[in-house]
């Protein structure tokens, strides 16, 4: 569902033969058994070799890329219902629940192009799995509508980056947190979301309160201490607190579909540097191939890999398939399990040599190839931008109807509207201790903002522990918890921007303006992709925008469900150009 077609290859290499043909193209299967008549020959390119007198979906392109192969494929011409394709992933293991029939007719029906991955390994697991880079031109159209209001203005419409939220649906649970990274120039914002302005005063900051410590570490606000926000999970993180907080401010506007802007401002310092540091010190490939020795070898990975690779998944694979463990190890009750026989001391290693044998120049470019290539790769990526705006939202299936969209601010225009968001929120709790132990006494919050709230508190022994007062207080103790639904602050607002990229906002604070604002919003992810003009032979689907029937073949016009070209009928209409 990338809206814009990826660029095909002209024809398939001598190279890509030979693999489709050791591998038995799963792609070349299909299409023999299921319409013998049809050639393929040559796919990988153009379009699917002459795939025109069937439903068989057409192969743009196909290749391998890291542990996946490939296949970027479109809805035959005559497939206007998205039949045919989706009984296609499913005859080759792509497997589509019944409830995805409806989602893949919509994307075939908007002309979207589709991409197969699977994992090249048999055996593969968990630790196989690498991220995917996708590039395509961005779409530039939002609907049907939109598009040919812009035509008739003369000015093209904006460029925009989707996320396919709608294929997440079928797979998704209630309320699951989905994050948004864009990178640009400038902050991005969601054009077709209502965006979530949470009042972070009203957050029940004693709920965040963990396990108060004596000695003031990691207990909140013992002895002033700060909350501990660990990269690795554990300590005083408000995780809970902080999403509990979004799905109040969005259930007091009866708001399901919704977006909170969490970061927007320059890349973070370290942020690139946690992706790859240029300035760390180099891996020693040579080092590594030197160590011809297994046990050498990943005293030797160990001490050259970052840190935070040397126990990741990926780097429990790559080990895993270039020294692979006997049956004899897995026999040695010393030896049986892979914390044993891995283990860097090498007594497994020397014991029961890996099955197959071990390379270690083999070793060592998996190494670069598969864990540091993609590393420095995204970096790269990375660094031709220097804006980043972070977005998240709690989602369930039901509202996954519509995809996010997202457009970039004028930098030059837009500063004052939007300006930046930091993902810091903090407050400082000050108080007076009483004179003895049972004497309750009052908490006061200072907020990012310079405005104070208080709460009640009792102190208990020395002036460092502090018993806070939670929504599970005892009887007769403060119950501090959530304001009255009523009494919850927080807004929400739509963000929109004409062709110039002036942005504007719609500030929302209550249901009926939620309902009426995102109802304007709805059908502004129909990216039309590239589509083939109509030929004359086929039935060219019109596409409906709002209640406006319209062609998505630029000057054809919608007659009797079918897409007509003035002056021509239904005759061969293939020079005339497709809309973006």
């Amino acid at each position: 569902g990338g809206g814009a077609k990826p660029s095909a290859a002209s024809k398939a290499s001598a190279s890509d033969e030979k693999r489709r043909s050791r591998k038995g193209s799963f792609w070349r299967r299909t299409m023999q058994r299921k319409n013998s008549s049809s050639s393929v020959e040559g796919g990988g390119g153009g379009g699917g070799g002459g795939n025109t007198e069937s439903n068989e979906p057409e192969l743009l392109q196909e290749g391998e890329t890291g542990p996946y192969t490939y296949q970027v494929v479109r809805a035959a011409h005559t497939d206007t219902n998205g039949k045919a394709l989706f009984d296609w992933l499913n005859a080759n293991g792509f497997d589509q629940p019944p409830a995805a029939r409806g989602i893949v007719k919509h994307y075939v029906q908007l002309h979207h192009v589709f991409v197969t991955l699977r994992l090249t390994r048999d055996d593969a697991t968990v630790g196989d799995l690498v991220p995917i880079k996708i590039s395509y031109p961005a779409p530039a159209s939002l609907s049907a509508g939109t598009l040919a209001d812009a035509v008739d203005a003369g000015v093209p419409p904006p460029a925009l980056s989707c996320i396919p939220l709608r294929l997440t649906r079928v797979a998704a649970t209630d309320d699951m947190p989905v994050f948004a990274w864009v990178a640009g120039a400038t902050r991005a914002f969601p054009a077709n979301f209502v965006e979530l302005l949470p009042d972070f005063r009203e957050l029940p900051w004693q709920r965040c309160y963990r396990a108060p410590s004596p000695w003031g570490f990691g207990g909140g606000f013992v002895r002033g201490g700060p909350a501990i926000f660990p990269p690795f999970g554990g300590g005083n993180t408000c995780t809970d607190e902080y999403r509990e907080l979004l799905q109040r401010t969005a259930a007091k506007q009866l708001a399901p579909k919704w977006l909170v802007t969490e970061y927007a401002g320059a890349y973070p310092k370290g942020l690139l540097d946690a992706v790859w540091n240029d300035d760390a010190p180099a891996t020693d490939r040579a080092a590594l191939e030197a160590a011809t020795e297994p046990a050498a070898w990943l005293s030797a990975l160990r001490a050259e890999l970052p840190f935070d690779l040397q126990r990741a998944p990926q780097t429990q694979q790559l080990i895993r398939r270039n020294m692979v463990q006997p049956q004899a190890a897995k026999d040695d009750e010393q030896c049986a399990s892979e914390r044993q026989y891995y283990a860097l001391g090498g007594a497994c290693l020397a014991a029961h040599a890996p099955a197959g044998g071990f390379d270690a120049a083999a070793a060592t470019a998996d190494v670069f190839d598969t864990l540091l290539a993609p590393l420095i790769a995204t970096r790269a990526e990375l660094d031709k931008h220097t804006y980043l705006t972070r977005l998240f939202t709690l989602i369930s299936p039901a509202a996954m109807t519509r995809d996010p969209l997202f457009r970039h601010a004028r930098a030059d225009a837009d500063a004052a509207v939007l300006g930046t968001v930091s993902n810091a929120h903090t407050v400082q709790a000050t108080y007076a201790c009483p004179v003895t132990k049972e004497a309750a006494f009052t908490l006061t919050l200072t907020h990012d903002d310079g405005t104070t709230s208080a709460i009640g508190g009792v102190k208990l022994g020395t002036c460092g522990a502090l018993v806070m007062p939670t929504d599970r207080g005892a009887p007769g103790e403060p119950v501090i918890g959530w304001p009255e639904p009523a009494l919850l602050g927080g807004a929400s607002r739509v963000l929109s921007a004409n062709q110039a990229g002036v942005v504007s906002v719609v500030d929302i604070t209550s249901a009926d303006q939620y309902a009426e604002q995102d109802g304007l919003l709805e059908g502004l992810d129909l990216i039309v992709g590239d589509a083939p003009p109509c030929d004359g032979e086929l039935d060219c689907a019109c596409f409906a925008a709002g209640q406006q029937p319209r062609c998505v073949t630029q000057g054809a016009q919608c007659v009797d469900d079918k897409c007509r070209l003035p002056g021509v009928g239904n005759g061969p209409a293939s020079n005339v150009p497709a809309t973006p």
